[in-house]
């Protein structure tokens, strides 16, 4: 306990009992009051030094060791700066998965995800990148895609978690014009990813139907019991496309 928060209650337990003996004996019952309140005062500052100085300092072992995150997939406790500070200094190899496109050097940049955003897993979105045919880059006045046209999609993710974690696959998925949902690119199948350590993913869609696309990355975890959970969340990073039909069909 800080001296402070000692000196603090004893001065304060001082006064209570000078103003509850002159309270008794009938003296000066005006100053007997105002001791007795500023006691109880200082008391009660010393209460609350004491119960938050225990709080920030209880079970120093644990501190920050756990990523906590929001059902609205941001980052959101104690202890996430340090935290995501150590997963940057990792250097840890990064799991790659698809190679690019042959034709990768004619494509655009038409898309990039704005922020770093950890989400309900302790999944870190650390990039994504999305590549079309020319006249689709960023700056440029865009008109809609076409059907035949093909865009790239790059993503990378960091893992948060504490205990390793095995991958089923990873994936972009596709709210399609037809009312489906479509995945695309299916990699890294039961790769295990450790604390920190970052994976790739590098998807080709064919653009075939005319219409909104929204699209996201995704993945797929293998649980302890063997049960696979999906986390396919528009709420993490997404964007939208409008594609038309061909102008040379």
């Amino acid at each position: 306990m800080p001296p402070l928060t000692i000196v603090t209650a004893i001065i304060g337990a001082f006064l209570l009992a000078i103003g509850l003996i002159g309270r008794t004996a009938g003296r000066r019952p005006g100053v007997s009051l105002g001791a007795m309140v500023v006691g109880v005062v200082l008391l009660v500052v010393a209460v609350i030094f004491m119960v938050s100085g225990t709080s920030d300092t209880e079970s120093p072992e644990n501190a920050g060791a756990t990523i906590k995150v929001s059902s609205t997939a941001t980052a959101a406790a104690k202890g996430d700066e340090e935290s995501e500070s150590a997963a940057d200094a990792a250097d840890l190899p990064l799991i790659e998965a698809a190679a690019r496109p042959e034709n990768f050097g004619e494509l655009e940049v038409f898309y990039e995800a704005g922020t770093s955003v950890a989400n309900f897993d302790a999944f870190r979105l650390m990039e994504m990148t999305a590549y079309g045919p020319a006249g689709h880059g960023i700056g440029i006045e865009k008109s809609p895609f076409e059907v035949g046209q093909e865009i790239y999609i790059e993503f990378t993710v960091q893992n948060l978690r504490v205990p390793p974690i095995e991958l089923n696959r990873t994936f972009v998925a596709v709210n399609h014009p037809t009312g489906e949902e479509i995945h695309f690119g299916l990699a890294h199948e039961g790769v295990e990813v450790v604390r920190y350590q970052k994976f790739k993913t590098g998807v080709v869609i064919p653009l075939d139907v005319a219409g909104q696309w929204e699209i996201w990355p995704c993945y797929q975890l293998l649980l302890d019991d063997d049960t696979l959970r999906d986390r396919c969340t528009a709420k993490w990073q997404f964007f939208t496309i409008e594609v038309k039909e061909s102008s040379q069909s």
